[in-house]
């Protein structure tokens, strides 16, 4: 096994790096798609309101279009763009926190890259 002299810090910073990302990632892909109260409520009162009457509770199941034509994961395009969405925080509708997500997940993501093509560069001959 080639091993890069002088620079085990780099082989730490790559596994560390991945670790903190997929950790990262994996968090988000399990509470992604958390509502807030305010959004829970709301949905609810759209379901039990009834033109203003208190003790009306309308049909959820009635109102839900069920068809497979509204879902939008069923096509290939539809599962190219739901990944993206997950790579790019796209459940999160803070603007400023995706923005501060997104940049520091590509600088993570450009750090192990530059790690990876200087550890590599050390055992391919004839470059550098």
């Amino acid at each position: 096994m080639a091993t890069s002299e002088g620079s085990p810090w780099r082989l730490k910073t790559i596994i560390v790096l991945v670790l903190l990302l997929t950790l990262f990632y994996g968090s988000y892909g399990v509470f992604g798609n958390i509502q807030t109260a305010d959004e829970y409520n709301q949905q609810l009162t759209n379901y039990t309101s009834d033109g203003g009457s208190t003790n009306a509770v309308g049909n959820a199941s009635g109102e839900f279009d069920y068809s497979t034509e509204a879902e939008s994961g069923d096509d290939f395009i539809g599962m190219l763009m739901g990944f993206g969405n997950f790579l790019t925080f796209g459940e999160i509708d803070n603007g400023w926190a995706r923005l501060i997500l997104n940049t520091f997940t590509t600088i993570c993501f450009i750090v192990i890259g530059f790690l990876v093509y200087t550890f590599i560069r050390d055992w391919i001959p004839f470059v550098g």
